[in-house]
């Protein structure tokens, strides 16, 4: 839902796996309130006392107990122009090579830990959330959470490619990284056709006998 507030967060945050803390949340208008942790008992003990289903009325004690705390040094949120910049960019290649040159310009701890994720991701997941993301911007919360559904059940079948499963068995053990010139190998067009249609009936059975509802 990122990237429907805050450009091309959408992408940054899929392609990267980073997560946001409260403060961010709130910065980028996923949440409407921040209450911190200590505060939270005597919130729950109020809206129990107050008994009402006013609207109003619940807005105004979140309200009492709220916080409009700042942002991390070190927050994506901070680094907007840098992520606009490398993100926006059509391929997760041109993506790729974006970071790459932002980090060939200076030493810079976020685009190294950027590059890192890459390296350490599935190239055909990388390009599948890059198009699954671009996509969802046109569409509902409903038939998003749907085709995202259906797309993962493909993946984990073995459908489109054998790297993303590498990729998550091997990071229980020794990782095994994607160099970022090898996404170049990764090529979905075979993929399209699956993407746009998707279906899976109600019951699938997997590879290991177990069912997916």
């Amino acid at each position: 839902m990122w990237d429907r507030h805050c450009s091309t967060h959408g992408e940054y945050l899929g392609l990267t796996g980073a997560r946001l803390d409260g403060p961010e949340m709130l910065a980028c208008g996923l949440a409407t309130h921040y209450v911190p942790s200590q505060k939270l008992s005597l919130l729950e003990e109020e809206l129990v006392k107050s008994d009402s289903s006013d609207a109003a009325i619940t807005s105004e004690i979140i309200n009492k107990y709220s916080d409009q705390p700042r942002v991390k040094q070190k927050s994506a949120y901070l680094r907007l122009e840098t992520i606009d910049k490398c993100f926006s960019r059509r391929t997760v290649e041109e993506i790729v090579s974006a970071v790459e040159l932002e980090a060939a310009i200076k030493a810079d701890d976020f685009i190294n830990t950027t590059l890192q994720s890459f390296k350490k991701a599935s190239p055909t997941s990388l390009k599948i959330t890059l198009r699954s993301i671009r996509r969802g911007r046109l569409e509902g919360i409903g038939k998003c959470l749907t085709r995202e559904y259906r797309m993962v059940c493909h993946v984990m079948l073995g459908h489109v490619s054998k790297d993303f499963l590498e990729v998550t068995i091997s990071s229980h053990g020794t990782l095994r990284l994607h160099r970022p010139q090898q996404i170049k190998s990764h090529d979905l067009s075979d993929f399209k056709c699956r993407v746009a249609e998707l279906y899976l009936s109600t019951r699938i059975e997997t590879q290991s006998g177990r069912l997916l509802n």
